[in-house]
Formats: C-alpha cells, structure tokens, sequence
C-alpha cells in the first residue's frame, strides 16, 4: 500500500510545474536525436544502386573507339536497371510502408482541444509546436507553422493562446511572452510579456474574453509568483488572492461560461473558486490532480490518482457524475484530456510516460495511438485497468 503511494506522489511530483520545465531539456536532447534518425537500409541500397549506374555510364561513355550505337544501348540498359530497381522498391510497398510509419515526435504534449467544426480534428499542443490527429483514421499529422515549444495551451472560441519558447529558427523573442493564434497555429501574434516571462499554466474561458496564468516564480514582468488574470489579452494583469488555496498546481481550469469559476489542480486535492480566484474551498481532498478541463457545457474532467488513476466527471459544484473506464496506466497517471463536445462518449488523454490514448464509447474501449512520445501507425486496443490483456 506505501509503495503504491509513494509511487502516485512521485508520478504527481512530475507534474509540477518546476518539473515539467527541468525535464525540457532533456526533452529537447531527445527531439533533437530523434529528427536525425537514419534513412532505411533499401533506400540508402536505391540510392547506391543509382550512383553505381550513373558512374558506370560516365565510365562507358569516356572509352575510346566506341560506336555512338553501343554507347546509347550501354547507356539505356544502365537507366532501364535504375528505374526498374526503383520500380521494384515502389512495387513491393518498402518505399511506401516506410513513408507510412513515419511517426511524429510527441517528446511532451501540453494541452489538446477539439477543432470546432464537427469534422473528428484534435489539435495536441506539444513541445515541437502543434500536431494533428484525426479521429476517423486514428491517424496523424504534422501540424503546419513554427514549431514554438507551448508550454502553457489555452484554447478558446476561436483560437488559443499559448506561451512557452520559440521554435527552432524562430526570430521571436524567448521566452515567448503570451502569444494568441487564430489560424490553428500557422501564424501566432505576441500580445504581452515577448522576451519577459512564461506561464507554466494557463486556462481561458472558452467563451468569454478573460484568460487565467499561472506563474511559478517571480521574474521582470511579475515581481510575485501565483495566479493571474487579464481581460484584455494581456493589457492589464490582476493577481488573484488566492485565500483558502494550498499546494504547487498542477492544473489549470476555467469554465467556459462563468470566468469566475476558476479550478486548480494540486498533488493533494482539487481546489474551486467562484470569484476569479479571489478564494478557493477544496474539492476531493487526498486525491492527486493530475489534469484539469472545463468541457464545453461546464462539466469538469478531472485526472486523479489515489492508490491508482482515475478519470472524472463533476458538475460545476464538484460533484460526482461519473468515473469513466480507463486503459491500464502502470506507474503513470492522466496528464491530459480532451472531449468531443459533439460525441459525449469521444475523448482524448494524454499521460505523463508520454503515452496518449482515444475511445469513442465511453471507455469501455481504448485505442493507444501514442506510446512513448512516439505516435503509433498502427493503433492498439489497449489492455483495460483491472483486466487481463
């Protein structure tokens, strides 16, 4: 049982804000390996084959005393070898198969969301910028932009704000300050804090004009760490008092209605505030809050671990309206989660071993479509928590 515990607190303590930033480097280390990964063995032997046949042309036509009729047969049975060498590669689906499982880099996801047309599109928010996956196909796909390291995610009716560093080739500043795209990510706008400060958390309401951050150390732009609030896309700030709040939050939520209703995460219970932060009474004490959302109709998602993971549902009040089913997560706990506001049994969550998982029934079945920070070609039906695969 202490072993137990003491592993969900060691899986909670990663969720930390300061955590999560210590662990970027290493996470950019292995982005960066990963990219220079070596091209397959047939295609450097395609691309060999090819450089043989053209030297051996240039070979044949420097001899002398060579009639022009036996350089050009010469010369044409070595391009015929070549093409029907590539003919063979593309033939046998090598070529292709490969292009195919090419699987998108996931080192840290820090926020999905739902496209807003009904059309099964889930844009993941990851340190390598913003990826695609498609519901349908449980398939995915890069995203297109600059690849900016979004540490902090906060989609609204509309968009998302962001915050975090720059990506690779970037000319914006770092840290990225709070940034604001309406294009899914193509082009991002710098609203406030360029070159200043990052949130590690923050939460917008979906449909109002008030976005929440949160700030775990002092720096030039904020003297104070702890929770803020704008309601003008970063022309001013308020600090929230924060009174009745205890903890390092590891969650940040808004409902997407009411921006008073402010919800925060920690390692030891859930915290609810109707007043923009100002106070804060606790929810689900002793349970650890892994992850945090306000669906679209203002029900909460919570990920909790206590003796072993749990998803939740609750109304606005915190109340239990449903523990939803979850695949087996060994030594891991929910770090975040997505829900079709079209299709209630739809929902996404990623994990904090970089593992993502989709069910489209409610969770009586999951399909792993990540594992490892490494998206999967080829989903699997995931073993359920408590049965035998």
């Amino acid at each position: 049982m202490n072993r137990k515990v003491n592993g969900s607190k060691r899986i909670l303590a990663a969720a930390a804000p300061s955590g999560l930033l210590a662990a970027n480097a290493a996470y950019a280390a292995e982005g960066a390996s990963n990219a220079s990964a070596a091209m397959p063995w047939y295609t450097w032997t395609l691309l060999l084959a090819c450089a043989v046949c053209a030297a051996l042309t240039v070979w044949y036509w420097s001899l002398p005393n060579r009639k022009e009729a036996r350089r050009l047969k010469a010369a044409a049975l070595l391009a015929g070898t070549a093409a029907v060498l590539m003919g063979a590669f593309n033939a046998s689906g090598m070529w292709e198969t490969e292009q195919k499982s090419q699987s998108i880099n996931l080192v840290q996801v820090y926020g999905m969301e739902y496209r807003q047309q009904d059309d099964g599109q889930i844009m993941v928010a990851t340190h390598e910028g913003i990826q695609w996956f498609d519901t349908g196909s449980l398939s995915w796909k890069p995203g297109v932009g600059e690849r900016h390291d979004y540490i902090a995610f906060a989609p609204f009716e509309g968009g998302f704000y962001g915050s975090g560093r720059p990506g690779p080739g970037s000319k914006l500043l770092n840290p990225l300050g709070l940034v604001k795209s309406t294009d899914e990510g193509k082009t991002i706008e710098v609203l406030d804090l360029g070159g200043k400060a990052s949130f590690t958390l923050m939460a917008a309401s979906y449909r109002k004009p008030i976005l929440y951050g949160y700030m775990n150390e002092p720096n030039e732009a904020f003297r104070q760490p702890g929770l803020y609030y704008t309601p003008d896309e970063g022309k001013n700030w308020t600090r929230c008092a924060m009174n009745g709040f205890a903890g390092d939050p590891t969650a940040l939520a808004v409902d997407p209605d009411n921006s008073d209703l402010v919800a925060i995460g920690t390692r030891d219970g859930l915290f609810l505030s109707r007043n923009k932060g100002e106070s804060f009474v606790e929810l689900l004490p002793d349970t650890g809050i892994s992850a945090l959302v306000f669906d679209r109709d203002g029900r909460m998602a919570v990920g909790g671990f206590k003796v072993k993971p749990s998803l939740l549902q609750l109304d606005r009040d915190g109340a239990l309206i449903e523990e939803i089913p979850l695949p087996e997560l060994k030594e891991d706990a929910i770090a975040h989660i997505a829900h079709n506001p079209e299709k209630p049994a739809e929902r996404i969550i990623s994990t904090y071993e970089h593992d993502v998982y989709f069910t489209s029934d409610g969770g009586s079945t999951w399909h792993q479509v990540a594992a490892g920070g490494k998206t999967k070609p080829e989903p699997e039906v995931a073993p359920r928590e408590g049965k035998k695969s």
